[in-house]
């Protein structure tokens, strides 16, 4: 491995520090080593930058992502260093060593704490413990809505209408992996009025129903968003008969008889909106536990509803985004993360009990290339409780399996008892339709995929089914 190449901007200061440039060939040899010339990057940088680097500039490599890259060689390099081979030898770290150390112990020591010093003055991101992200940052994977309105950009879900473009009516992005009932979500976004109106509106839509699967219609509780000034974090009943049930800074209780009472202060409307970035990113935090709702937005709260209204009120149902009808607008939702209590995940059971039935191959993806149902033989996987049987296949085959729906997206482990592959478990990931079911899993029975892709070097199989009609 040679010498990388630090960035254009750093170069600068690695010359005023006396090391020569990186990515030449040629650097200026250290006596204990003259005798070698070590292309590898790892020993290069563990014997020149332990002398030449200032804490500055250590810092400056830490934040463009170079420390750790170097933290990792520095550590296979003490490998390297602590099994010394016979002189010109190659070592099994890849790096080239002698019969005796080229790099004194004490200038090691230094180096490395060097790095643990710089790594401990930086601030350490808060652990989220328990959260799963939703969202994979390049696909709408796990995800349903209006392709022509709907896409991923620089990382983030858009939801955009144009002047082209426009919708007549509300329309939502699904999110497809179940329902929430008490749960958290976290996320940050960003909504923007592409007009002269400046309108736009969007919003989270949680503990929902989907009303009209075919053009993406969702109803139930709102976390609200605008580009305006007055509703951005209140809580709005979408399709339904209470409208807004918190405007921002309430404290609200919805009576048993179904009657809004605002029962305290969160701070006024305006002093809250003053805390919202117009026109940039802002964080989003919706809490939902039993009939207990809270929307926080950049570390505020907007509105604390009590819903006792036990004719209307929602304990659980689906997680939705917004792009509302209107002037041309586009929002941006990223980093969304959902935590969920255990007993209010869709059991296992329930998932079973729809996956029963027999299933078609109708496709398979292998090396990233697909193979139509039109070249398959006629295979049917019967499936009955967590058991599966294989038809077609010249011989018997099946055997169990078993699905994990705490993870995002679900996971399922194949356990073959017959057939060419028995006693060999296949870890995987699925997605489940009413009449469609995809599956991706290692064909080596080694590293679970995390997307729905066999990828070019052939470690995963993805299949495709559907429900076999009788």
């Amino acid at each position: 491995m040679c010498i990388e190449t630090a960035p254009s901007h750093v170069l600068p200061k690695l010359r005023r520090s006396g090391m020569t440039k990186i990515g030449h060939r040629r650097t200026r040899p250290a006596p204990a080593v003259r005798q070698h010339t070590c292309r590898s990057y790892g020993a290069w940088a563990g014997f020149r930058l332990q002398r030449t680097i200032n804490m500055a500039l250590l810092t400056e490599l830490f934040h463009r992502g170079y420390l750790e890259r170097l933290s990792r060689l520095t550590s296979r390099f003490v490998t390297g260093l602590s099994r010394p081979e016979s002189e010109n030898s190659l070592g099994k770290t890849g790096f080239v060593t002698t019969s005796r150390p080229f790099y004194p112990p004490g200038r090691l020591s230094l180096l490395v704490g060097a790095v643990l010093l710089i790594a401990a003055a930086l601030p350490a991101a808060e652990p989220e413990t328990g959260f799963k992200s939703i969202f994979n940052g390049k696909d709408l994977t796990g995800w349903d809505g209006n392709p022509k309105l709907w896409s991923v950009k620089d990382g983030a879900i858009l939801g955009q209408t144009t002047a082209e473009n426009p919708i007549k009516g509300n329309t939502f992005l699904i999110w497809t992996n179940g329902e929430v009932g008490d749960f958290e979500l976290r996320c940050s976004f960003k909504i923007t009025a592409n007009n002269d109106k400046g309108f736009a509106n969007s919003g989270i839509q949680y503990r929902s129903q989907i009303l009209d699967p075919a053009n993406w219609v969702v109803g139930g509780y709102q976390a609200d968003m605008e580009a305006g000034q007055t509703y951005t974090g209140i809580l709005y009943e979408e399709r339904m008969t209470r409208g807004i049930m918190a405007g921002r800074g309430e404290k609200v209780v919805w009576g048993k008889d179904c009657q809004k009472q605002v029962t305290g202060s969160l701070g006024a409307s305006a002093e809250l909106q003053a805390a919202i970035k117009q026109g940039d990113w802002n964080d989003y935090v919706v809490i939902a536990k039993g009939n207990h709702l809270q929307h926080f937005i950049n570390g505020k709260q907007t509105i604390d509803v009590t819903d006792e209204c036990e004719a209307k009120r929602a304990m659980k149902g689906i997680l939705a985004l917004q792009l509302h009808a209107g002037q041309p607008m586009s929002v941006q939702f990223k980093n969304l993360r959902l935590k969920t209590s255990s007993g209010d995940k869709a059991s296992a059971a329930d998932e079973l009990k729809k996956m029963e039935g027999d299933w078609q191959i109708a496709g398979i993806e292998m090396a990233g290339t697909t193979v139509s149902s039109n070249e398959l033989p006629k295979v049917v996987v019967t499936i009955k409780g967590d058991t599966f049987k294989v038809a077609n296949v010249g011989m018997e085959a099946g055997g169990r399996f078993s699905i994990n729906l705490t993870e995002t997206p679900p996971q399922i482990d194949i356990h073959a008892d017959s057939g060419p592959d028995q006693g060999r478990t296949f870890p995987g990931i699925y997605e489940l339709g009413a009449e469609t079911m995809r599956i991706c899993c290692s064909r080596l029975g080694r590293r679970r995929p995390t997307s729905f892709s066999s990828g070019e070097n052939g470690n995963f199989v993805l299949i495709n089914y559907i429900r076999s009609k009788k």
